[in-house]
């Protein structure tokens, strides 16, 4: 299975399991494909083929270290840090929409922040975990672009994040795509 470094670090045997469930959903292109399709927005480590999901993981590398120091940590409970994981898990899963929609056109939509957090709403009711906690990582995958909200190329406009769990996702999202960040994949 895919993301095991990530699943590992799961602390609720529940959001491990809705992790598991929600990794089924991520099209198939998303494990092939660079972060960016033109290599003007990130570092080398997530060019090429299989670069969207090493920047995932760097995304998730990132919140993980910052979870590891003190004051960082104890701003969330286990539920908050997995909240977490999860949405910087599947922040980018639908940067060019659906399996279909990429299938017909493989640049990176503006909307995916809300492609990606309906993906996750779909999952309302399913028993695993709460509702609450359902609506919290999209949330904060919804608002992951950060003051990044328009494009030329779509009407759409992105909400920004605004709690403290959007706030992390965005800036751990943000540092896994500057170019003169690298991190190594062994």
């Amino acid at each position: 299975m895919a993301f095991e470094e990530v699943l590992a670090t799961i602390e609720s045997e529940d959001m491990l399991k809705f992790a598991k469930e929600v990794i089924k959903k991520i099209p198939r292109y998303f494990y092939e494909v660079p972060a960016s399709s033109t290599g003007k927005y990130h570092p080398s480590y997530a060019l090429g083929e299989g670069g969207l999901y090493r920047h995932t993981l760097a995304v998730v590398k990132f919140v993980n270290y910052f979870f590891s120091i003190d004051c960082f940590k104890n701003r969330w409970d286990s539920r908050g840090r997995d909240i977490m994981r999860i949405a910087a898990m599947m922040h980018d899963t639908f940067k060019s929409g659906s399996q279909t929609d990429y299938e017909k056109n493989k640049y990176t939509k503006h909307e995916h922040p809300l492609i990606a957090a309906q993906n996750i709403l779909d999952m309302l009711g399913c028993g695993i975990i709460s509702d609450e906690e359902i609506k919290g990582i999209a949330s904060a995958i919804g608002t992951h672009m950060g003051q990044f909200t328009t494009s030329p190329r779509s009407s759409v406009v992105l909400p920004e994040p605004k709690d403290k769990t959007q706030q992390m996702l965005h800036l751990a999202d943000y540092l896994a795509s500057r170019k003169d960040i690298e991190v190594l994949f062994t």
